[in-house]
């Protein structure tokens, strides 16, 4: 079993599959990896892709800290292990820390893709229409996640997925409850609520690209219109590119988008 070790005793479990340019898909406060499979599968036919399992979860060593700082200094030792030149894949929490360690980094980290979920902090998206940026409705989830985690990460999966059935939603929190336990869990979404990446996002310019999709967050975050106009205001210089489906409703376009990516940094050096 691949394992990166940390200077703090804590282990970080890695998998690799596919050959090419580099691609890691940085771990967000709930999400197994396996929920991104089909993105990942068609990715690797072109691509080394990389995932790994932030600690306390998954097959990671169960120990935190779990706050931001750690989480960018573990997401920096896996790229720095990996290689060079990578393109970092995230979404919600995930997020802010590849675009921290894309600002910090741009000998590791070619370009920052964000799925649906851009760089800012909850205030940025105070008047914007997402329940994200409501202090009450975001300090009830944290009530809800100490009381129970099941039922909150019912709740998130309900909103964000309204096709599932039943059944598969059952199937989804069990997946991702056993993946990642309450602690870690509430810490990073905690860490996430507190985190304001702003300075970081227009330091990485135009090595930041936001893939937005009309779907995405639900009503957690705000509709495609609304956030890309706030990308306008606050992040000129990011390369905004809409999805047609969601990031997972339609994982070929994803890739597809992921390669545009990679061609147009390729034609972006060749000119340089």
């Amino acid at each position: 079993m691949p394992r990166l070790e940390r200077g703090d005793g804590v282990e970080l479990h890695w998998e690799k599959r596919g050959e090419g340019p580099l691609v890691i898909l940085a771990p967000y406060w709930s999400g197994h990896p396996g929920v991104f499979e089909d993105l990942l599968g068609d990715l690797a036919r072109d691509h080394e892709v990389v995932t790994y399992d932030a600690r306390g979860t998954g097959s990671s060593t169960g120990a935190g800290p779990y706050d931001m700082a750690t989480d960018c200094a573990d997401l920096e030792a896996v790229i720095d292990a990996m290689g060079s030149d990578a393109v970092l894949l995230a979404l919600a929490d995930g997020a802010n820390r590849t675009t921290r360690v894309g600002a910090a980094r741009p000998d590791l980290v070619a370009a920052v893709i964000t799925l649906g979920t851009p760089p800012l902090d909850r205030g940025a998206l105070g008047g914007a229409d997402g329940m994200i940026a409501s202090d009450t409705v975001v300090e009830a989830f944290f009530d809800l996640l100490e009381t129970d985690l099941r039922p909150a990460m019912r709740t998130v999966l309900r909103a964000n997925n309204p096709q599932m059935e039943e059944e598969e939603l059952g199937e989804r929190v069990r997946f991702q409850v056993d993946y990642s336990p309450l602690e870690p869990t509430l810490a990073r979404v905690r860490a996430w609520a507190q985190d304001d990446p702003l300075d970081a996002a227009r330091e990485l310019g135009g090595r930041l690209w936001i893939l937005a999709a009309e779907d995405t967050g639900g009503p957690w975050l705000p509709p495609r219109a609304d956030t890309e106009r706030l990308i306008a205001k606050l992040l000129p210089d990011a390369r905004v590119r809409r999805l047609e489906a969601g990031p997972l409703s339609r994982p070929d376009l994803t890739a597809d988008m992921v390669r545009q990516v990679r061609a147009e940094l390729r034609s972006g050096r060749a000119r340089a």
